[in-house]
């Protein structure tokens, strides 16, 4: 198992419900905890602590019964069925199932690194939240700048939830702005992106359409017009782009490089390699459309598949790309009207409810 994508803690679960003897389990992570994504905006808001967003990997992995491993999976050779580790180790495998993170896009963009932060990771997201609190303790007599480059419903979410954070801790002080690069949230002039924006100025979130960046400068955005957007904080939350570990897999993948799966999330190109979340393209669509939304019906569909495979069973469940994705956490502020608050208070505890789910996992009878 490659990396901790939303499908591999329902691979971890099934394993540790149901053992397989005789078979060898390994997990390779970067990371040692997992931020559960759909949480993250309302951690940002201060909606949920920390601790119940955050699932122990090495605890999941013991209760799986699988070896964890603290490296970053760096390549995958199909044909010698091995896989690259960012330490120079190489370990073989019979089955492998990709589940590794998507990075941002639009990385490349000079200044994004070093000006940016990004908050798709426990590391990244206190740095960002630590960044917010030393520009408002900064400078209490100066109205902060915060900006959000975004698409679609992940950078709404992130803008609304730094407005929201920004509320309780300056009484509104403050500006926050989402700067999308095209001229319609969502992707399209449709209902989405008309209720988001309708929800942003609500929320008095300011919301910069065609703001096309050519490069990040120190407190301020160059845009290709050559306009300057000043800031004091900046928080990088572009949709994902496939991530670097099947560049030269040889494994088939679409024209922006993410794995082309079949219906029961198996590689086009081999049977033995499964893929997931934001590493995979199902019918020509990325599986994960957008940051932060993993589908739900995705980790069942990948556990049975790849435990049927493990016992040299053909495949059970079938993947359907049109189920609707996981959502982030929705903010209901007092801002919002009530039906807006129970929907968020409701998903919250949805939230709540499947970060518990494996945080509290158990290994099951031998």
């Amino acid at each position: 198992m490659l990396g901790t994508g939303h499908a591999h803690l329902y691979l971890l679960e099934g394993l540790a419900r149901t053992p397989l003897p005789g078979v060898e389990v390994t997990l390779v992570a970067p990371s040692r905890d997992k931020v559960y994504a759909p949480m993250l905006p309302g951690i940002v808001a201060g909606l949920f602590r920390e601790d119940e967003a955050v699932i122990d990997l090495v605890r999941l992995s013991d209760a799986a019964g699988a070896r964890f491993i603290h490296e970053e999976a760096v390549s995958i050779d199909p044909d010698h069925r091995s896989v690259r580790l960012s330490g120079g180790a190489e370990l073989s495998y019979e089955i492998a199932s990709i589940g590794v993170g998507a990075p941002a896009r639009d990385q490349h963009i000079a200044g994004v690194l070093e000006y940016g932060h990004q908050v798709h990771g426990l590391p990244q997201l206190r740095g960002a939240l630590q960044a917010l609190d030393r520009v408002m303790a900064a400078a209490p007599d100066v109205t902060p700048r915060v900006v959000v480059v975004g698409d679609g419903l992940w950078g709404a979410e992130l803008a609304l939830a730094l407005r929201h954070r920004m509320d309780r801790d300056r009484s509104g002080q403050g500006i926050v702005t989402l700067a999308h690069p095209g001229p319609y949230l969502a992707g399209g002039k449709n209902g989405t992106h008309h209720e988001l924006s309708r929800t942003l100025q609500a929320e008095d979130v300011t919301l910069m359409l065609g703001a096309v960046i050519a490069q990040l400068q120190e407190h301020h955005i160059l845009l290709s017009n050559g306009a300057r957007v000043p800031f004091d904080l900046l928080v990088w939350a572009t949709e994902p782009e496939a991530p670097a570990i099947q560049r030269g897999s040889g494994l088939p993948a679409d024209g922006r490089g993410f794995l082309l799966v079949d219906d029961h999330l198996r590689s086009s190109g081999a049977r033995n390699v499964f893929v997931s979340g934001g590493t995979a393209a199902h019918q020509g669509t990325p599986i994960m459309p957008m940051a932060g939304a993993p589908r739900l019906s995705e980790g069942p569909v990948l556990t049975a598949n790849v435990l049927a495979a493990a016992a040299g069973l053909e495949p059970k469940l079938r993947f359907q790309s049109g189920k609707q994705p996981l959502m982030p956490s929705a903010l209901g502020t007092d801002r919002s009207g009530w039906i807006a608050r129970w929907v968020a208070r409701r998903q919250e505890s949805r939230h709540r409810t499947r970060v518990r789910r494996f945080q509290e996992i158990r290994r099951g009878p031998k």
